[in-house]
């Protein structure tokens, strides 16, 4: 039996799921906390018994593949709309409570687990400092709130950047239209448009790309893509401001072996089995890491370089 914790229009599941088909094998995939408490709604807790939760078989896969389990969703609006919101986050902190004790009890039966229950909510900047611990390269990095900091900054380091500090993707705003968060350069005209106080940000020294790499990791392999972004302007900053007319070229990459086993120790003491790793190559031959998300998009990887990881991900829940 393999669960699969996603989210309804998620095509990455939907490959892996078309191979664990082929492979006759039965899943169970849960995009919602209606689906989740479909399978597990009855927990018993009782004083001398064993606590029970369902039927588990002996055997079990998961994968925690993306976080939609805890979208719960906000009442009605029968109630005063001013209280919606208040409403909404005690009902994702029930949710929330009750999910990771059965969630819990689902893994202790697991034999092949993939991903985290944590999602991509990953501390960016503990990452950042174990990475360095293992002697891997890193961006000088500096999270302030003040304009006199930044300006020192950017007087320092000449180029810099900036980007969130957590893992927020985009916000959409009444029409339904997304707004994503990319990385950005930070020129000293833009200083100058600061207040002397800001919300805390997070500035990096700009690392003059020769490409960027995009690393699939999955239980102590590697598989690597070369991104040629700086072909154009557009992408040359963050490959994700995608230019659909002058596409990147992307290839297989062999990363250097020691880069790889410093991967794994990464990997390895953030308790992960699998996430997609972004690093540049510099041009003067060096490796810099930028940063893990658990939940990161491998078919952009797979495809190009003809991995075939979704494959490889079904044979791993299969337990081969």
């Amino acid at each position: 039996m393999i669960f699969i914790f996603s989210q309804p229009h998620d095509t990455s599941t939907n490959l892996v799921i078309d191979w664990l088909y082929y492979y006759d094998q039965k899943t169970i995939r849960i995009n919602s906390y209606s689906d989740f408490f479909h399978h597990f709604g009855t927990v018993k807790i009782e004083n001398n018994k064993n606590n029970s939760l369902g039927n588990l078989t002996k055997k079990i896969s998961i994968w925690y593949r993306r976080r939609g389990v805890l979208a719960a969703p906000f009442p009605t609006n029968k109630i005063d709309q001013s209280l919606i919101y208040q409403f909404g986050e005690n009902l994702r902190s029930e949710l929330k409570i009750l999910f990771e004790y059965t969630f819990e009890k689902i893994y202790k039966n697991a034999v092949a687990i993939l991903g985290s229950e944590k999602g991509s909510r990953l501390n960016k900047l503990r990452v950042l400092d174990i990475a360095q611990s293992i002697g891997l390269n890193i961006p000088k990095t500096l999270i302030t709130n003040r304009k006199t900091a930044i300006i020192e900054f950017l007087q320092s380091e000449k180029s810099i950047i900036t980007k969130a500090i957590s893992e927020a993707t985009f916000i959409v705003d009444k029409k339904s239209n997304k707004h994503a968060f990319y990385t950005q350069n930070i020129s000293k005209k833009k200083t100058t448009e600061l207040d002397d106080e800001i919300f805390p940000s997070l500035l990096q020294q700009e690392i003059k790309k020769e490409f960027e790499i995009r690393t699939y990791y999955i239980d102590g392999k590697c598989y690597s893509m070369a991104i040629f972004s700086q072909q154009s302007a557009q992408t040359a900053t963050d490959f994700r401001v995608y230019d659909t007319v002058n596409r990147n070229r992307n290839i297989p990459y062999q990363l250097p072996k020691e880069i790889e086993r410093q991967l794994k120790k990464l990997m390895t003491r953030l308790q992960l089995k699998e996430g997609s790793i972004d690093l540049i190559k510099t041009k003067d031959n060096k490796i810099v890491f930028l940063e893990v998300n658990p939940s990161g998009q491998f078919g952009m990887v797979s495809r190009p370089c003809n991995y075939h990881l979704e494959e490889k991900i079904a044979k791993y829940l299969s337990h081969e």
